[in-house]
């Protein structure tokens, strides 16, 4: 085998690994967890019993959802779907301004699951008649244009086009409304607003 060869095999074996997703332990493994100075008291809960979340600080694996940990409130907080090695991952970039005040709740607040599902729906939908349309549509014009055709075809496939599209955007945006999201708050906060510690 080549060096080239040899390099390049390494180099995909590496690329795969960080693409095989993160992995919490495995059931009955508990993770050694050793709090850094200046860690503030955080209950790390999801607002939902369906969905669970890993908790990740610098790629290592703390704890899953619910649960308690002293963290460094500076440090960046992966949350990624529990049981799932390609699934939902969402970054906290820290814990302030809560984290100045004591004890903090990092929550994730459960998604809408029709904006979800509707989101997912018209993206889909709408995706390949834009790409269809961005791709014919100047080749179209530029053909009825050059023959002295009416304009109504070119102008009726760019409109057709804009509405895909459109429907495109409504779907993303619709699929991000649904989205959960992470929330900081203090411990006194989140249980004013009826939240469980």
């Amino acid at each position: 085998m080549t060096p080239s060869l040899r390099a390049a095999s390494l180099l995909a074996v590496l690329a795969w690994s960080g693409c095989a997703g993160r992995r919490a332990p495995p059931p009955g493994v508990t993770p050694t967890w050793t709090p850094p100075p200046g860690a503030v008291p955080v209950a790390l809960l999801s607002d939902t019993v369906q969905r669970r979340w890993d908790v990740y600080v610098n790629d290592q694996f703390v704890c899953s959802t619910p649960c308690k940990r002293h963290l460094d409130p500076a440090q960046a907080v992966i949350l990624h779907e529990h049981g799932q090695e390609a699934g939902e991952e969402m970054r906290v970039p820290n814990l302030f301004p809560a984290a100045r005040e004591g004890p903090v709740a990092l929550h994730v607040s459960p998604s809408n699951d029709g904006l979800w599902n509707a989101g997912y729906t018209f993206a889909g939908i709408g995706i390949f008649p834009a790409i269809l349309g961005v791709v014919v549509t100047p080749f179209a014009c530029a053909y009825t244009f050059g023959h002295g055709d009416p304009p109504w075809a070119c102008y009726g496939l760019a409109g057709a086009t804009s509405a895909a599209l459109a429907l495109y955007g409504i779907g993303v945006g619709l699929h991000v409304a649904g989205a959960p999201r992470p929330a900081v708050d203090t411990a006194r906060q989140y249980l004013a607003g009826g939240g469980a510690y």
